[in-house]
């Protein structure tokens, strides 16, 4: 006989904070960055990318790291509540 696990509680003591404003119209829309961010990814280091989640997340990661901001997280979908646990 299986028992069930217990259930995880997810502490988070160097939690980064989110980034804002790479989302766009919604789910499933590419972006004007997100597109500028996977023309200058094609052309600069021949590497291709999905036009819409890849190409938010590399727009975000490249302003981020411009602006030094490295502890800040990347989230480019919507949240979904089975992404995070709580206790």
């Amino acid at each position: 006989m299986h028992s069930k696990p217990a259930p995880t509680t997810w502490s988070r003591p160097n939690a980064a904070t989110p980034a804002t404003g790479y989302l766009g119209a919604g789910y499933a829309i590419p972006t004007d960055g997100g597109q500028a961010a996977l023309h200058l990814l094609a052309e600069s280091e021949a590497i291709l990318t999905d036009p819409v989640y890849s190409a938010k997340a590399l727009h975000a990661v490249s302003d981020l790291a411009r602006d030094g901001r490295e502890d800040t997280a990347v989230q480019t979908t919507p949240h979904h509540p089975t992404h995070h646990r709580s206790s």
